[in-house]
């Protein structure tokens, strides 16, 4: 695997993605997460306005450690809070006495203060949310510690912390975009159709192939997307797109 790239744009067969590296598919699988955008209005009703995925990242900076959500920005839009699922890997015979999954709401937008953020080329279709700050990186490996514990223990208090995140380093951007080819293979990961187990929120995962490997030049599309080929629907709008170089 070389590389992962979020989705932004679906069709029935076709869809472009621009994106950010790895090189871990099963990393990716423990942190594509399910993601529910939701509206309150002002009489406090909330309303579920769309179904997606996302990707949880980490950030090192010093010795504090950030959390977050990458997804589609077309799914925040229209909504003033989401909920993510999240999950872990189930202990023996956990299958079907418990479920893994625990729900955890955040607030989009709170007074002035903006809670996710978006590139600065609209074409690009992408955001990113803001989870949560760890003051140092001993707090929060003392923190996943005691998750563990309460996880052996029967309790999913602290599945949260547990969540694969994957490391994000700045500046890794699309550095090889050119050595993509025709042809190379690709796993699409998500939840098609907001298809989740009640027991654990695991992703469907399945395979597609670059068709044209560059749109410059296409229409009015961004110059660093390209084509793929691979059956997706809506719920996998946010989810990662693992690039596996073939020949």
């Amino acid at each position: 695997p070389k590389a992962v790239f979020l989705i932004f744009l679906f069709f029935p067969h076709y869809l472009l993605a621009a994106g950010i590296y790895t090189s871990f598919i099963g990393s990716y699988r423990n942190a594509t997460v399910p993601v529910i955008p939701e509206l309150v209005a002002a009489d406090g009703k909330t309303a579920q306005v769309g179904f997606g995925s996302g990707v949880l990242l980490r950030y090192d900076r010093g010795e504090k450690v950030y959390e977050f959500l990458a997804t589609a920005k077309h799914l925040l839009e229209n909504a003033n809070q989401i909920k993510i699922l999240y999950t872990r890997a189930p202990l023996p015979g956990d299958f079907p006495n418990r479920s893994l999954i625990r729900e955890e709401t955040y607030v989009l937008e709170k007074g002035n203060r903006r809670f996710w953020a978006t590139p600065k080329d609209d074409k690009v279709d992408l955001a990113v949310v803001f989870i949560r700050e760890w003051k140092s990186k001993e707090e929060l490996s003392k923190a996943v510690e005691h998750a563990e514990k309460e996880y052996q223990a029967g309790s999913t208090n602290n599945v949260i912390v547990q969540n694969f995140h994957l490391p994000f380093q700045k500046g890794t951007a699309i550095e090889d975009i050119d050595s993509i080819d025709q042809l190379f293979d690709v796993v699409i990961l998500g939840f098609p159709l907001g298809l989740v187990s009640r027991y654990a929120a695991n992703p469907i995962v399945r395979s597609g192939t670059i068709a044209l490997p560059s749109l410059r030049g296409v229409q009015d599309y961004h110059p660093e997307a390209f084509l793929i080929e691979g059956t997706v629907w809506p719920g996998n709008s946010g989810g990662p797109v693992i690039l596996r170089k073939t020949y």
